[in-house]
């Protein structure tokens, strides 16, 4: 019988193999996983998170779930105590990395826009809140989520920054944190203002 690649391994062939080895080169901890690399943590946590799994235990039953098609993916079964572990010692580094290169990677391909500016437009999107199924007891349940602030680069559409933190968190923190090139256009809504 024919393999055909499913949309997730298409997907995950988008992003070169020299970028993780790179990337996997300048954040080693430690001795290294022959199994479960930082390859392999992506393409779990990127799963995960398209099938829209609620927990770790119940991402890693899906990911066992999907057999023979793990093998396509780069990928053999993983144990939770393995999974949680390389989540827990593990740089986030290398995901703000991972994340850069492929903007480099892909800002060169994306469609301009129309506007006539001589300088880069930016657009500070709204932010999304990612709320958490947290223990009833551990913390009031309005301050259990993470919000997640983008800044859309409109030469193609494309996040040219996103800052996670946690869902009590005023925007206006995130946009101090802005490196953006020198006299860019930058347009956002009042909950960005910050008079000081």
């Amino acid at each position: 019988m024919a393999h055909h690649n499913t949309l997730f391994s298409q997907t995950l062939s988008l992003i070169p193999g020299h970028v993780f080895q790179k990337l996997e080169r300048k954040h080693k901890t430690g001795r290294s996983s022959r199994k479960f690399g930082f390859k392999q943590q992506f393409t779990a946590m990127a799963f995960i998170q398209l099938a829209a799994r609620h927990s770790l235990r119940d991402g890693i039953r899906a990911l066992s779930a999907a057999g023979k098609k793990l093998y396509h993916w780069g990928m053999t079964t993983v144990a939770r105590s393995t999974f949680a572990d390389a989540n827990n010692s593990r740089p986030v580094g290398f995901f703000q990395d991972l994340f850069a290169e492929m903007y480099k990677l892909c800002s060169p391909k994306s469609p301009r826009h129309k506007f006539r500016f001589k300088c880069k437009l930016h657009g500070c999107h709204d932010h999304q809140s990612v709320p958490f199924a947290v223990p009833m007891g551990l913390i009031p349940q309005e301050k259990g989520g993470v919000k997640i602030n983008t800044v859309l680069d409109h030469d193609g559409y494309i996040p040219a920054f996103a800052d996670i933190s946690n869902a009590r968190a005023h925007e206006s923190r995130m946009a101090k944190s802005l490196d953006l090139p020198k006299g860019s256009i930058v347009t956002f809504d009042k909950g960005y203002i910050s008079y000081t």
